[in-house]
């Protein structure tokens, strides 16, 4: 021990200390508690608390010695001594030494009473100290406290608030004390005089009562069982009169508040007659303190009056009448007044008058009842809300008579009607409270299940509420009431009765349309439960229940409601659910069918949702409603009774006036008129169908189209089989409706043809062909001169459209000459048809087209044509079936002729019209398969160019007459004839196109080359090479350039684009110096002319050798400037670099990429080294401003890269950012790396690497120095990759990578070091040639001198580490320990990369420590073992990954398995570290196998105490702080314990935070010293 340890112990005494160097430790940490660093004072706190727990009567002793001392000590290193005295006496009080605890107790009352004045965190501490002493010196603190209670003098603050605090903390130690207690306090409640005592004496005689009542409660386990609560009624009764007569009247609210609580705890404790003596008064002050309070301090008093009412039901004390009605309204404006679920206080209030209420129910249940009752009667929200509330937490507490249950159900029924969304939501919340507690089975049960029911109907479409506190919407409140039926139906037993079958009597009614879903879902859940069950209830007696639908009023409401699957939550399947389990109910007969049938429709409805939810598919409504009319129809045919099926039809024509008052049911009602239509089908009685279809039509709504739609299509499936009935109901129905306005005569006349349309399409084939013209047309065609409303011309049309369908062929499987067509086509074509009403005609048109007879309409269709088809022509002419090409190419002749005739009549001037774009869409034609549409495009074309000149006033020509011999020649079939026939043709557009259209026309004749006709695309090519030959001539490059601005569109540029290369094939040079010359960055047309010209591969070739060839000779940038030297780039390269990356575009470069592959590789990789540091043109002139020579020069090398396919490479180069990178200037180095490491993968450079190295050696010598880099670097990753399997270049490499060596450049250097450290890579045969040498260089690379950023450093122990894993033990071993010792400085190292970089070396060389070194090696690595453990644990992670792998690696070397496994498991890379466990196990491994080297560790751990790291200096107190702490005591003689522990007492005082929390952490393990 120290002399100044001595001379403290001397001081302070020695009773309790262990002599040794934690004495002192435990004084330098209780004096660091007032560190200016809160996290160091937590952690110093902890580590006297860890050494407290194993040494508690030291600890204790001497921060109580040290407070006892310290007299003028700060309030807060006080405050965090005594918190610390307070854990350890937490952790150890049972074993703590009397002696020690009594003096604590001493030491602490006395902090807690020394000074008068109020300093909380000193004197709260203090007292947290006494209270934790109190569990088990109970007697001393009751008595060290009591003691302070002076005659005729008010006791401090903190001695009450502790004595209270030890009562609510340790009943069972205190409460035997109490009388005493009682004794000395209750004299002092006159004395006080202040707000603050009044208030700690209340809170005092709260937590007294309270433990009492704790102790009786718990009176079985309590050790005086004698004790009860009677043997204080005289002291609580006292002390209730001077805080209820005297106190309670104070004007502070904070001490009424706490006054108040004490009493409700006193009143627990109060006797019977002293409770009835006092109720009126109490409980009338007790209730009228909310006047006086804010609602923020309502807690207090609502748990007070609680415990008073709940001492009155405790004792049987009534309550007045007229008190009970007081404290209810009081309660109940409470409860009314919406909590604030922000505040804590608020939401706790709410709940303890909701216990009140439950409380006050048992005491007087009859007033409570009709209070409640009378206040739902308020027309006021909140109030029936609230008083909800109440009622359900009474129902839920059950703190309601059985008696009174009918009386609740009854009184709720003023509710029903309610229209605030609020009140309605609390109301269901109730009843479901009600349904769990057997309520809902008495009568008027019923009424609550049916306003849940009608909740669940509620609409979003309905009138909002304006109230501002309704915030609840319908969709919510629908939600809810959804889930409140779900919920009673499956989870609550006895509900099942109730529900089962009333839910089905809230099917039918339309006021519950829109719960339908969710009644069928818990209908359906009912129904199968009591099946399942074999129940008896399970089978419906209709005649006995009236209330419920019959059979078929159920089965044609659930077919409307199947009908539309996804509406009220998905109806569909909660609908055909019950359907299955009802079958037995609505028709035996459909048992067996719906079983087979509904769980398919099940499954399918369930796909369907899935796939709209996952894939967004369309819903398909049709298809679904067929399913649901397949299912009507089977089931019809499996009753087989005719009567039923009408009785069946009778109830859904009854149930149409149901969606009458329902608008948004226009739907439903489309879908039931189409039942209905199946229905009638199915039966044969005459008069019962004649009944039906006039109910239908009646009842339609003829303004909306879908009721329209559904009784039209009514009517039709009526049609198959009653057609004559159908069509007597239609044509009855003009001579009923005429009386009616015209208005309305207009919508009965749309539904009435829109129904001719379907019954034509629906009715029997056999029996329509005979009726179409006689019945249908006859009243159809008169409407066509008398439309006025477009409503009925679209239902018109769409008729019409229907009577295509069903007149079709492949519709009426039959041939049929329809003779009224061309009279329907005729009133059609006069009416205005809009764009839609196409499509509907286009039926008609498609008729003609297949069947009719092309002499007889050639006049029709000219005159649709003309009307309508003009703009579409081009359609058919390009349509993939003979039939259509045919037919409207003889059309279009037919029109052009009958034009001819007329043009002079019509048009003189023929200057703008555009023949030439007509004839490039006729002109694939010529070359069709089928001989009469050639003869048909070669006569329209004739007819084109007569039109034309008679526009003109030109007479004959000679070429246009020469097409007839063109027209006969084309009917024949042989090849060469029809090649014969195009080339002619071609000569002769060549010839007649005028110059103004041909550009357009060549444009326009491009798309032929698409033609769906192979051979029409081949004649296509013909004509524009026959266009083309003969007028190329007359198109110069720059009149091309012109022109390509003129024209807009893209398809037209390219045809120019072709002859642009026409002329660059006599002319290339002179064409390349133009394109050149162009401003950068190329617009689209410059664009455009590139790729023409890479189309031609020979000419491709050409232009990329004149490319490099300019980019050897030219000068990459120009030097500016005198004492910074700024590179400015020069226009040309960079025009270069942008032409390649546009020729790189066009496949056609793909062969030239392959064949020039080399040279192209190596000029464009040098390029992109040149412009490295390079800047733009900055001269605004410059045809080059603004373009980033950089830029250019990757987009063309990605372009080629692109073109060879290298995607991978691509990809590589992305994925590290390495185009990004290079941009910048400070970046550019890995960037180099990341890119030539990604090219050295291509698959394409293999075979041309011996060309690429040829290219790429000059460039080395070369005098750019950037260029060298990149070479330097690309030759470096060349021999990381095997030469790319050509071995016989690796000589050549390392000899150029050796010369450069001494290069001006430190670039350049570092990658040549990282080249000759990749010569690792190259095999055995080649490395061993330079083992030597490269060893050689790369060793002296370490402390390289110029190398201020550690670049040169880092590769060469890169380097090292690859050699050194391929060459054997013999080649190593004589430099083995040079290099160890040579890299050991660079674990020290700022650069966080050297220090990793060295680890990993170190790591590497234990592949040799295994042999003839293990010796030597395994002495460095005990020296390096301390450095090794720090770094572990630093902040950057690169450096821990290689302690990790360092670690593993020389753990097999140890001799210790234990040690190996833990490296092993516990130090992986990305494994979390627990550093002080882990180093807690190690230590004692390394104590156990290395005794001999304990002083080496703690000697070297201790050196690192200065280190510059902050980290460091922590992770070395950490482990010295674990070494000691498991170092046996045989051992601890070995080393200088006084020397640690001081440096560590001097670590305390570092400047670190971190460091001095590690420091104290680790003393906190020397315990034993």
């Amino acid at each position: 021990m120290s002399a100044s340890g001595k001379q403290w112990l001397s001081e302070y005494g020695s009773e309790y200390s262990t002599g040794g160097q934690i004495d002192e430790m435990v004084l330098a940490l209780i004096e660091s508690c007032a560190d200016k660093s809160e996290s160091v004072r937590a952690t110093v706190a902890d580590s006297l608390t860890s050494i407290g727990k194993k040494k508690p009567a030291l600890v204790l002793n001497f921060c109580k010695v040290f407070l006892e001392k310290r007299t003028k000590l700060d309030k807060g290193h006080r405050v965090l001594l005594l918190g610390v005295i307070k854990r350890i006496v937490t952790e150890t009080i049972d074993t703590l030494p009397s002696q020690v605890g009594c003096d604590l107790v001493r030491l602490a009352s006395s902090e807690m009473t020394a000074s008068k004045e109020v300093i909380v965190d000193w004197q709260t501490a203090a007292s947290e100290v006494l209270v934790a002493l109190g569990s088990r010196f109970a007697k001393e603190v009751i008595t060290s406290l009591l003691d302070k209670f002076g005659a005729g003098a008010i006791p401090h603050y903190f001695v009450v608030q502790t004595l209270a605090n030890l009562a609510s903390k340790n009943a069972y130690c205190v409460v035997p004390h109490l009388k005493d207690t009682f004794g000395r306090l209750l004299p002092m409640l006159g004395m006080a005089k202040s707000d603050n005592m009044k208030y700690i004496f209340s809170y005092a005689l709260n937590r007294f009562c309270e433990s009492i009542s704790e102790y009786v409660a718990n009176i079985d386990k309590a050790p005086d069982k004698k004790i009860s609560s009677g043997m204080y009624f005289g002291e609580v009764s006292a002390g209730y009169d001077v805080l209820f007569g005297v106190w309670l009247q104070s004007k502070d609210s904070r001490l009424r508040s706490v006054v108040a609580e004490a009493i409700g705890q006193m009143a627990l404790i109060l006797p019977r007659d002293k409770i009835e003596e006092q109720s009126t008064k109490l409980i009338s002050v007790i209730v009228s303190l909310y006047r006086k309070h804010s609602p923020n301090d309502h807690l207090l008093i609502t748990e007070c009056l609680c415990n008073i009412l709940a001492a009155h039901l405790q004792v049987g004390c009534q309550i007045a009448d007229s008190l009970a009605d007081n404290v209810m309204a009081t309660l109940h404006n409470q409860a009314c007044a919406f909590a604030d679920f922000g505040s804590t206080s608020s939401i706790k209030n709410h709940n303890e008058v909701l216990r009140c209420f439950a409380v006050i129910g048992p005491i007087t249940s009859n007033r409570l009842i009709q209070f409640l009752l009378n206040k739902l009667e308020n027309p006021n929200d909140k109030i029936r809300i609230g008083t909800l509330n109440i009622l359900k937490h009474i129902i839920n507490a059950s703190g309601i008579p059985q008696d009174k249950m009918a009386l609740i159900i009854s009184g709720l029924k003023i509710l029903l009607n309610e229209t605030n969304n609020k009140v309605k939501q609390t109301l269901a919340q109730v009843i479901s409270a009600m349904a769990h507690h057997e309520y809902l089975h008495l009568e008027g049960g019923q009424l609550l299940v049916e306003f849940i029911v009608r909740q669940c109907a509620l609409t979003d479409n309905l009138q909002k509420t304006t109230k501002p506190d309704s915030e609840v919407s319908n969709a919510s409140l629908r939600v809810m009431c959804g889930n409140v039926l779900q919920l009673v139906t499956t989870t609550v037993a006895h509900m099942q009765n109730v529900l089962w079958p009333t839910l089905i009597e809230f099917i039918v009614p339309m006021k519950y349309n829109n719960a339908a879903g969710v009644i069928c879902r818990s209908a359906a859940f009912l129904a199968n439960k009591k099946q399942s069950e074999e129940s008896s209830d399970y089978y419906l007696d209709y005649a006995c229940q009236v209330n419920l639908p019959k059979p078929v009023a159920l089965l044609a409401r659930l077919l409307v409601l199947a009908g539309l699957p996804k509406r009220s939550c998905g109806q569909g399947l909660h609908v055909l659910n019950f359907l299955l389990a009802m079958s037995s109910n609505i028709n035996e007969a459909f048992a067996d069918m719906w079983d087979s049938v509904l769980p398919r429709m099940i499954t399918y409805l369930e796909d369907c949702i899935t796939l709209e939810h996952s894939a967004g598919d369309d819903w398909n409504q049709k298809a679904w409603e067929d399913l649901v009319l397949k299912l009507l129809t089977k089931s019809l045919e499996e009753v087989e009774d005719e009567n039923w099926t009408c009785e069946l039809g009778s109830e859904m024509s009854s149930q149409i006036v149901m969606y009458e008052s329902f608008p948004e049911e226009k739907a439903s009602k489309n879908f039931l008129y189409k039942c209905i239509g199946v229905i009638l089908r199915k039966t044969t009685n005459k008069a019962y169908v004649e009944k039906q279809l006039n109910i239908m039509f009646s009842s339609v709504n003829h303004t909306n189209q879908t009721e329209r739609e559904g009784c039209a299509m009514g009517m039709g499936f009526a049609s198959y089989a009653h057609l004559d009935a159908v069509l007597q109901k239609l044509e009855d129905v003009p001579k009923r409706e005429m009386d009616k306005s015209e208005a309305d005569v207009e919508r009965i006349k749309s539904t009435l043809i829109l129904s001719y349309g379907y019954v034509t399409y629906y009715s029997p084939v056999n029996l329509i062909t005979s009726r179409i013209e006689v019945n249908i047309l006859r009243v159809i065609n008169p409407q066509f001169g008398n439309v006025k409303d477009s409503t009925v011309k679209q239902n018109l049309i769409r008729s019409v459209a229907l009577i295509g369908h069903a007149l079709h062929k492949d519709h009426l499987k039959f041939s049929f000459t329809f003779n009224k067509r061309d009279d329907l086509i005729t009133h059609m074509l006069a009416e205005e048809l809009a764009e839609k009403t196409l499509r509907s005609f286009n039926l008609m048109l498609c008729e003609i087209l297949e069947n009719g007879s092309p002499s007889n309409d050639f006049f029709m269709l000219y005159k649709v044509h003309k009307k309508i088809y003009s703009p579409h022509l081009e359609n058919w002419i390009y349509s993939s079936h003979e039939r259509e090409r045919d037919r409207s190419l003889q059309s279009l002749a037919a029109i052009l002729e009958w034009y001819l005739e007329h043009a002079e009549s019509e048009n003189k001037d023929g200057s703008s019209k555009k023949f030439g774009a007509v004839i490039a869409r006729l002109a694939p034609r010529v070359a069709d398969p089928l001989a009469s549409v050639r003869e048909s495009t070669i006569t329209c074309t004739q007819l084109i160019f007569r039109i034309e000149m008679q526009f003109q006033a030109i007479g004959n020509d000679e070429l246009v007459d020469a097409m007839d011999l063109l027209i006969e020649r084309c009917r024949k079939e042989e090849s060469t004839v029809i090649t014969s026939v195009v080339n002619d043709y071609g000569k002769i557009l060549a010839k007649k196109i005028r110059e103004v259209e041909l550009v357009e026309f060549i444009y326009l004749l491009l798309d032929g080359l698409v033609d769906c006709q192979l051979q029409s695309a081949v004649g296509t090519s013909a004509i524009i090479n026959a266009v083309l030959r003969s007028r190329a001539g007359g198109l110069r490059e720059e009149k091309l350039r012109e022109k390509l601005e003129e024209i807009d569109d893209d398809k037209c540029i390219k045809g120019v684009r072709k002859s642009f290369r026409v002329l660059a094939s006599y002319h290339l040079l002179p064409v390349l110096d133009v394109l050149l010359n162009f401003k950068l960055p190329y617009d689209r047309y410059v664009v455009g002319l590139w790729k023409t010209l890479a189309e031609e591969e020979e000419m491709l070739g050409s232009v990329c050798s004149h490319f490099m060839d300019l980019l050897k000779k030219s000068f990459p940038f120009q030097e500016q400037g005198r004492k910074e030297i700024i590179k400015i780039a020069t226009e040309q390269p960079i025009a270069i670099a942008c032409g390649f990356n546009e020729l790189f575009k066009v496949p056609t470069a793909v062969s030239i990429a392959k064949r020039d592959y080399p040279q192209l590789f190596s000029t464009l990789l040098l390029r992109i080294g040149t412009c490295i540091k390079v800047q733009q043109v900055k001269e605004k002139s410059s045809k080059a401003h603004g373009v980033s020579p950089m830029r250019t020069a990757i987009s063309a090398f990605q372009g080629f890269l692109t073109l060879s396919e290298e995607f991978e490479v691509l990809d590589e180069i992305d994925k590290e950012d390495g185009w990004d990178k290079i941009r910048h200037d400070k970046a550019y180095s890995d960037a180099i790396v990341a890119i030539t490491s990604a090219l050295c993968k291509s698959i394409l450079l293999r075979p041309h690497i011996a060309k690429v190295i040829a290219y790429l050696m000059p460039a080395l010598n070369g005098p750019y120095d950037n260029q060298r880099l990149i070479v330097a670097a690309f030759f470096a990753e060349i021999i990381n990759q095997r030469c790319l399997g050509e071995l016989g270049q690796a000589d050549i490499i390392i000899n150029c990578l050796l010369s450069r060596l001494v290069d001006d450049n430190l670039k350049v250097r570092m990658f040549c070091v990282r080249g000759l450290g990749n010569v690792a890579s190259v095999g055995r045969e080649h490395f061993n040639a330079y083992s030597t040498t490269v060893l050689s260089a790369l060793m002296s690379g370490i402390d390289e001198k110029d190398d201020s950023d550690c670049d040169i450093t880092l590769e060469a122990m890169s380097g090292l580490s690859r050699i050194i894993a391929e060459l054997d033990e013999t080649h190593v071993r004589s430099i083995l320990i040079n290099i160890s010792l040579k890299i050991r400085p660079c674990f020290e190292k700022s650069e966080e990369k050297v220090r990793a970089r060295a680890f990993t070396l170190f790591g590497h060389l234990s592949k040799f420590g295994d042999g003839p070194s293990k010796v030597p090696f395994l002495e460095q690595i005990q020296a390096n073992m301390v450095s090794l453990l720090l770094h572990l644990n630093e902040n950057e992670a690169s450096v821990v990954k290689a302690c990790k792998f360092t670690l593993r690696s020389i753990g097999p070397l140890l001799n210790n398995s234990e040690i190996d496994y833990m490296f092993q498991k516990y130090l992986l890379d990305d494994a979390t570290l627990y550093y002080g466990e882990f180093l807690n196990n190690l230590t004692r491994l390394l104590i156990s196998e290395y005794k001999e080297k304990t002083s080496l560790y703690v000697t070297g751990a201790t050196r690192f105490f200065k280190s510059e790291w902050e980290e460091i200096r922590a992770n070395a107190a950490t482990l010295i702080g674990y070494y000691l702490g498991n170092l046996p005591n045989e051992l601890r003689e070995t080393i200088s314990k006084e020397h640690v522990c001081n440096a560590l007492k001097m670590l305390l005082k570092d400047t670190s935070p971190m460091v001095r929390s590690g420091c104290a952490t680790a003393t906190s393990l020397l315990y034993e010293y």
